[in-house]
This record gives C-alpha cells, structure tokens and sequence, in this order.
C-alpha cells in the first residue's frame, strides 16, 4: 500500500517508518491521529500509549469501520457476489465484524 501511495502521491506527503505501537513521531506535537479498518491489527494498548504519546493536550484518536454487513445492504451483496463469482473468492476478513469494535468503548475508556 505505501509503495502505491507514494507512486500516485509523487512526493506530494511525506511516507515514514512506523508503527502504530512505535510511530517514531515528536511527543506532544499532533492534533489528531487516526486508523482507518486497521486498529484492530495493532496491539491496542502499546498503540494507545504511542498515540497519547504523540498527541497534543487537546489531540483526538479516531477509529473508523467499514463493517461490510454485506446481509443488510444490496450494494453489498452485489459486491461480494461479484467478488465469489468472477474472481473465485473464498472468504474475506472482515475488520468491522473482528470483535474490537464491540468492545472498543471499553478498550478507549481503559485506556
């Protein structure tokens, strides 16, 4: 993905080492950090603390889901059709439906 990003961005943002247990970025210096269907992949807590790290004393972390409730929604079901049919697709992982998000609440309020 970051080999594509910097291709189609042409040197237009800046691409860094990282993680986000491990961002390698300034303390206190940002205003917001966000994960786009991808927190669950990291440890929560170590990546909770590197953001808290990182962000400025009214800084914001947003954590955003595409659920694909694919049985709900007719667009869905035509995408994931399109996707078993034409490209022999077996299964998906879904992040949305991973569990993190029911107990995310929690996780952040922890935190």
């Amino acid at each position: 993905m970051r080999k594509v990003g910097e291709a189609f961005l042409n040197n237009e943002a800046t691409f860094m080492n990282g993680s986000a247990e491990h961002t390698l970025l300034e303390s206190d210096s940002y205003d917001l950090v966000t994960m786009a269907s991808s927190f669950h992949w990291a440890d929560t807590q170590d990546a909770l603390r590197e953001f808290d790290r990182i962000l400025n004393d009214t800084g914001i972390f947003a954590a955003l889901w595409n659920p694909r409730l694919t049985e709900r929604s007719a667009s869905e079901s035509k995408v994931q059709e399109l996707l078993v049919k034409k490209y022999n697709l077996k299964s998906r992982v879904w992040s949305g439906l991973s569990g993190i998000t029911e107990n995310l609440r929690d996780i952040l309020t922890e935190s």
